[in-house]
């Protein structure tokens, strides 16, 4: 029996377990950070100081947020508080997925893999002798102050892609605010105190938030409506008035709502839309990454447009308002409810452009911005928020340096540090290490077929054929267009879920189960892709 080392015990590590578990070929260890399960979802109904306030809903719905073989109206929200249990939403708040998470573990990974509060900090290949009989991998791990040194045959990375915010300095030239004025990431924002810690001392009514991808729209909706309680709450102390949020973007920012008009008078769960089967044109589908070429910018636009109800116009920011002609960049989206009715009501000011410095004059402190080449300076600033994103730098320290450079890691790439393939699941020049979920915006449904084709590839099976998107030198031209910040760059490199499910279950000889869809109907669900014994499907 081979032995694995699956780093992380968040929502793919979990299904990594469940998935090695289940063949019956691997002794497998779980080794985990944190003294408990869940990743970023690691977050009770008390938690304080997680990546996400215990009331953030998911972004896309439980259907697509979930596994194959575990249904969400089997998973315990009885409340800790009160005793009550919570209704099942449509879009699970993050306490919830970590209930969801839980159970999981409960129903499929034995406690006896995992390893809580054990840091992976060198993982490094071993000398193979001439027959290759002994272990790929030497991981050595510390738990307290105790470190120990093992060998495992495979090397499973699933501590995942968003594992510490991205420095504001790789966004920007300078940052010297005035004194008193905060500057925090996004996932550090609760409430107002975290920005203005002392009541009696703010430095300015604007609240400057630089991002303008998903993260972006909404932090700028959170902040918003903070202040909106604030402001008309009768238990509200403190009023803010005339304070506003000013969200700095790129390029126009579609926000689109959860619930969206499928067709006349139908609403369905954002997920349902933008992943339709009956989107696919006719045939065989193919699946896409990359760059996005003119006539696929202007269709995706088109098709938001429809999403939305229009160009954006009505909302009386043109910094949203949608490009005319033919010639757009790659579309922005944000998840956001209540985004575009704080725009509407001007609790959010919208600024085209980037930041560029943050600095301090005798007015206070102020940000300089550009767009195309056109120079402008916000003032009034109290307090900055980033939504910059994340950088996985910290969950590939560990490796040794031999083993990143032949994954051509590129610490400056923080969108893709690394060269993969297969679904970017493994590199083959160093074929006995996977990777899970190590991408930008990764679907739970996704995580679970990764983690099948690494199983089955390490029992024996011949790996798929390389797609085009795949090819090394396109992967590295896309990694340039990345950091020169290349307008036919989409948000989401990697973002065809539904055709990367598709992929991998022919590549896994998979029959999706369309129970009471017709062929081209609906979205591509883990449930539709459940394997014989997951009888618990969604």
């Amino acid at each position: 029996m081979k032995s694995i080392c699956i780093i992380g015990a968040g929502p793919a590590g979990l299904v990594a377990a469940k998935t090695f578990l289940q063949s019956g070929q691997f002794a497998v260890s779980v080794y985990e950070k944190k003294d408990r399960l869940g990743g970023i979802w690691a977050i009770d109904e008390s938690t304080t100081n997680g990546y996400l306030s215990p009331q953030t809903p998911t972004n896309l719905s439980r259907f697509t947020v979930a596994f194959s073989d575990l249904d969400w109206r089997s998973v315990d929200l009885c409340s800790k508080h009160d005793g009550r249990t919570a209704k099942l939403p449509m879009f699970p708040k993050a306490w919830h997925v970590n209930r969801y998470l839980q159970m999981y573990q409960q129903r499929f990974v034995p406690e006896s893999v995992l390893h809580f509060n054990t840091e992976v900090i060198k993982a490094e290949r071993a000398k193979q002798s001439a027959d290759g009989s002994n272990p790929s991998w030497r991981i050595t791990s510390k738990t307290g102050s105790q470190t120990e040194t093992k060998s495992y045959d495979y090397l499973l990375v699933s501590s995942g892609f968003f594992s510490r915010p991205r420095p504001l300095a790789q966004s920007i030239h300078s940052a010297t605010p005035g004194p008193g004025v905060q500057i925090i990431h996004s996932s550090e924002f609760k409430t107002l105190t975290d920005v203005f810690p002392i009541a009696s001392q703010k430095h300015g009514k604007s609240i400057l938030l630089i991002g303008g991808a998903n993260s972006g729209g909404e932090a700028a909706a959170a902040v918003a409506a903070q202040l909106s309680n604030a402001r008309w709450s009768p238990d509200s102390s403190d009023r803010y008035e005339g304070y506003k949020v000013v969200h700095v973007v790129p390029r126009p920012l579609y926000a689109l709502p959860p619930f969206v008009e499928y067709e006349k008078g139908a609403y369905v769960p954002i997920d349902f839309k933008l992943y339709d089967y009956s989107r696919r044109p006719p045939g065989p589908i193919q699946s896409n990454a990359g760059k996005q070429p003119l006539e696929v910018r202007n269709m995706v636009h088109d098709f938001l447009q429809g999403v939305v109800g229009g160009d954006q116009k009505d909302l009386g920011s043109g910094a949203l308002q949608a490009p005319s002609g033919d010639n757009k960049a790659s579309a922005y989206v944000a998840l956001s409810e209540s985004y575009s009715e704080y725009v509407r009501s001007g609790l959010i000011e919208v600024v085209s452009g980037r930041v560029e410095s943050i600095d301090c004059d005798d007015t206070g402190t102020i940000a300089k911005t550009r767009h195309g080449n056109n120079l402008s300076t916000l003032e009034d600033i109290g307090a900055v928020v980033y939504a910059t994103g994340y950088t996985p730098s910290a969950a590939l320290d560990f490796l040794a340096d031999d083993v990143k450079h032949a994954l051509s890691y590129d610490t400056s790439s923080t969108r893709m540090p690394l060269i993969l393939e297969q679904w970017q699941t493994s590199n083959r020049e160093v074929p006995d290490i996977g990777f899970l979920g190590f991408y930008e915006g990764p679907y739970w449904g996704i995580m679970e077929m990764q983690s099948r084709v690494i199983c089955q590839r390490w029992l024996g099976r011949e790996s798929a054929s390389r797609r085009p998107f795949e090819e090394r030198d396109r992967l590295l031209e896309l990694r340039a267009a990345m950091q020169a910040k290349g307008e036919d760059v989409p948000q989401f490199w990697f973002g065809d879920y539904l055709g990367y499910m598709e992929d991998m279950a022919d590549y896994l000889a998979l029959q999706r189960n369309d129970q009471e869809f017709k062929e081209r109907e609906g979205c591509p669900t883990p449930a539709r892709f459940a394997v014989d014994g997951d009888d618990d499907a969604n």
